[in-house]
């Protein structure tokens, strides 16, 4: 029997060969290690299924009032699915990194999907699929036992079910993601926008308010349970509760995120016991420069959280050390930040933040072939980034019909960039690439339809209305 494929197949059978490589040749040399699978966080998510399978106590450490925040449910219950028929968690990585390939696959189709669901033509959709299936930073996900991959397919699941009408069902997929990474949470408000594109009237019917409840509905079980059963309200998720996460630690972080926009050297420098170099910007106030370097010599000596990092130059500090006085300077360090140069920590800082987050190039401490690699992929990366902005641009300005998925995307894109960049909570301005990438892929559905209808510019498209 003959098998014919279409278009769409051939760009889905690219998206999987792609991962299937990168799987098979690739992540060893991306991730410098035979156990690409695991990363630093990856066992949070195992260990946290584990302890409410065996224990019935979704924690991280059930001796720290914090545990019970410590990541998000949907991604642990996701792998731990796996590891309940494997008994085996680094045996159920390597079943859990096929079937991410398989999930991240499928959004090839979502996305071509969403681009006809809202009127776009064979051309762009595949454009914007085949986007997808090349796009660098959702292959190298992939492989890894990090919430990325499922994050990413719940995002355009929902989306898609969205623009098929499915509101109540989108809802309810939407709030798994929100439950599976924070990221989620800025798309979840704009999402109508598809629906009601830049009508007002329509924020209030019956598709908007179906899909809040239900996307409503199920969300809260999280942070209702967190208030109920563990005496606190909790959003999202909390860095607490874990060895390495400890007050020390995340006040270090919050220094030096009010001076400039990483936190290396002076992290790497500070568990390798090295002369910790002064951040320029802390220069400016040599009165605060005794309490910072003792800050610094404490961490390095007796401070639990650093200890806990791989690489500690020492054996790890089993009890409470100095944390409380570490904890201690480097609040008041970044209190003193704020009220002495504002204009650094409100603008300077921010704006740095986002030109790392938009146009970052270098991997920090890479040579050679890695470094060249990471500068050809951010590089790739940062371009795509500005073409989708400035197909939304053509798009919203010259077709009525696009706006809605221009405004839900560039939303999401953009609030998401400024909570990070010039947030001033603990959960912001940790720039790292990963964090970006739901709404980076987002971006790709205007530039695949801006690429495609710019092509197309010479022919008569068929007139197709808002989603109603």
């Amino acid at each position: 029997m003959k098998i014919s494929f279409s278009k769409i197949e051939y760009v889905i059978v690219v998206a999987l060969i792609a991962r299937f490589l990168f799987l098979l040749v690739g992540a060893k040399i991306y991730y410098g290690t035979d156990n690409f699978y695991v990363g630093g966080d990856t066992f949070a998510w195992a260990n946290m299924f584990e302890s409410l399978w065996k224990t019935g106590n979704y924690t991280i450490n059930p001796n720290d009032p914090e545990g019970w925040f410590f990541r998000l449910p949907t991604y642990s219950f996701f792998i731990g699915f796996f590891w309940i028929f494997i008994q085996d968690w680094y045996l159920a990585f390597k079943v859990i990194a096929i079937a991410q390939i398989l999930l991240d696959a499928s959004c090839v189709w979502f996305i071509y999907r969403i681009c006809k669901n809202i009127g776009a033509d064979q051309k762009s959709a595949l454009i914007a699929a085949f986007l997808y299936a090349i796009y660098p930073f959702a292959i190298v996900w992939t492989t890894m036992i990090y919430a990325e991959s499922l994050t990413n397919f719940l995002l355009f699941f929902g989306f898609y079910l969205f623009t098929s009408k499915k509101y109540s069902l989108s809802g309810f997929v939407i709030a798994l993601a929100m439950l599976c990474r924070p990221q989620a949470f800025m798309l979840a408000p704009f999402l109508p926008f598809l629906y009601t594109g830049t009508s007002i009237k329509k924020w209030f019917s019956k598709p908007v308010i179906v899909y809040g409840l239900s996307c409503f509905l199920l969300f809260s079980t999280w942070p209702i349970r967190n208030y109920f059963v563990h005496d606190k309200l909790v959003l999202t998720y909390e860095i607490g509760g874990s060895e390495n996460w400890t007050k020390d630690v995340t006040n270090f972080r919050w220094y030096i995120y009010s001076v400039k926009s990483e936190w290396e050297p002076q992290f790497t420098q500070i568990i390798k016991n090295e002369e910790v170099t002064i951040p320029e910007f802390a220069k400016q106030f040599p009165e605060d420069l005794p309490k910072l370097e003792r800050a610094f010599a404490l961490a390095k000596s007796c401070a639990p959280g650093f200890s806990f990092w791989k690489g500690y130059y020492a054996k790890p500090i089993y009890n409470n050390g100095c944390l409380d006085s570490v904890a201690t300077l480097f609040n008041e360090l970044r209190l003193g930040q704020i009220q002495k140069n504002p204009f650094n920590y409100y603008i300077t800082v921010p704006f740095q933040n986002l030109k790392k987050a938009l146009f970052k190039i270098d991997l920090y401490n890479t040579s050679g072939f890695k470094l060249w690699m990471g500068r050809v992929l951010f590089g790739f990366r940062s371009i795509l980034i500005v073409l989708g902005i400035f197909a939304s641009i053509y798009l919203f300005i010259k077709f009525e019909k696009y706006r809605g998925i221009i405004l839900a995307t560039t939303f999401f894109f953009w609030s998401f960039y400024i909570f990070i960049c010039f947030g001033t909570s603990s959960n912001s301005r940790n720039v790292e690439v990963r964090f970006f990438l739901p709404t980076d892929i987002f971006m790709l559905i205007p530039l695949g339809i801006g690429s495609g209808t710019y092509l197309n510019r010479n022919n008569n498209q068929p007139k197709t209305d808002l989603i109603n």
